[in-house]
Protein backbone atom coordinates (compact mmCIF):
# COMPACT_ATOMS: atom_id res chain seq x y z
CA UNK A 1 0.00 0.00 0.00
CA UNK A 2 1.43 3.47 -0.85
CA UNK A 3 0.17 7.19 -0.82
CA UNK A 4 -1.35 8.26 -4.17
CA UNK A 5 -2.50 12.05 -3.32
CA UNK A 6 -3.13 14.26 -0.10
CA UNK A 7 -5.74 16.89 -0.75
CA UNK A 8 -6.57 19.62 1.53
CA UNK A 9 -9.90 20.84 1.84
CA UNK A 10 -10.78 24.27 3.82
CA UNK A 11 -13.58 24.76 6.21
CA UNK A 12 -14.50 27.91 6.21
CA UNK A 13 -16.08 28.66 9.73
CA UNK A 14 -17.18 31.84 11.57
CA UNK A 15 -13.90 32.72 13.42
CA UNK A 16 -11.33 30.79 11.88
CA UNK A 17 -10.44 28.39 8.69
CA UNK A 18 -10.14 24.57 9.38
CA UNK A 19 -8.02 22.75 7.40
CA UNK A 20 -8.94 18.98 6.65
CA UNK A 21 -5.90 17.20 5.36
CA UNK A 22 -6.92 13.80 3.30
CA UNK A 23 -4.38 11.03 2.69
CA UNK A 24 -5.10 8.56 -0.26
CA UNK A 25 -3.71 5.21 -0.58
CA UNK A 26 -3.35 2.66 -3.71
CA UNK A 27 -6.29 0.25 -2.09
CA UNK A 28 -9.47 1.27 -3.05
CA UNK A 29 -11.58 2.98 -0.55
CA UNK A 30 -8.91 3.40 2.10
CA UNK A 31 -8.10 6.21 3.23
CA UNK A 32 -7.08 8.71 6.20
CA UNK A 33 -8.22 12.32 7.71
CA UNK A 34 -6.07 14.80 9.16
CA UNK A 35 -5.98 18.39 10.70
CA UNK A 36 -3.86 21.17 10.19
CA UNK A 37 -5.00 24.22 11.22
CA UNK A 38 -3.16 27.45 12.03
CA UNK A 39 -5.25 30.28 12.67
CA UNK A 40 -5.28 33.50 10.67
CA UNK A 41 -2.34 31.23 8.38
CA UNK A 42 -4.95 29.47 5.84
CA UNK A 43 -2.52 30.08 2.79
CA UNK A 44 0.52 29.15 4.38
CA UNK A 45 -0.39 25.83 5.82
CA UNK A 46 -2.27 24.63 2.38
CA UNK A 47 1.14 25.47 0.67
CA UNK A 48 3.41 23.95 2.80
CA UNK A 49 0.69 20.27 2.93
CA UNK A 50 1.40 21.11 -1.15
CA UNK A 51 4.96 21.08 -1.00
CA UNK A 52 5.10 18.45 1.59
CA UNK A 53 2.89 16.42 -0.46
CA UNK A 54 5.41 15.67 -3.10
CA UNK A 55 7.68 14.01 -0.80
CA UNK A 56 5.26 11.48 0.45
CA UNK A 57 3.29 10.48 -2.87
CA UNK A 58 4.43 6.74 -3.26
CA UNK A 59 5.31 5.91 0.11
CA UNK A 60 4.06 3.86 2.83
CA UNK A 61 1.62 5.16 5.46
CA UNK A 62 2.79 2.75 8.01
CA UNK A 63 6.46 3.46 8.01
CA UNK A 64 7.73 4.99 10.67
CA UNK A 65 10.45 6.96 8.31
CA UNK A 66 9.73 8.34 4.95
CA UNK A 67 11.76 6.27 3.39
CA UNK A 68 9.17 4.12 1.68
CA UNK A 69 10.63 0.70 2.64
Amino acid sequence: MKITAIETKVCHARMRNWIFVKVITDQPGLYGWGEATLEWHTRSVVGAIEDISQLLIGKIPAASNTSGK
